[in-house]
């Protein structure tokens, strides 16, 4: 069995809830979300697993006006 499919399985089994998603040839990302933590799994056609973990906080409550400066900051 592959290791994408031995890893989506662990996680139905946890019932930890995930997406997947495409976004170059030969990889599939499996996308986790819980409180305060955002984990991805870049699952490859050849078995390699390649993790990023980000984390922050998830406490703070923003006006609309905020949220927009928080993107102005992503875009760099």
């Amino acid at each position: 069995m592959h290791v994408l499919y031995e890893l989506l399985e662990v996680l139905d089994s946890e019932r930890i809830f995930y997406s997947l998603g495409r976004y170059r040839s030969g990889t599939v990302t499996v996308h986790l979300a819980v409180p305060g933590e955002r984990i991805e799994f870049d699952v490859e056609s050849h078995g390699s697993i390649l993790v990023s973990r980000f984390i922050g906080n998830e406490g703070e409550i923003l006006t609309l006006e905020e949220a927009l400066n928080v993107i102005d900051l992503c875009k760099g």
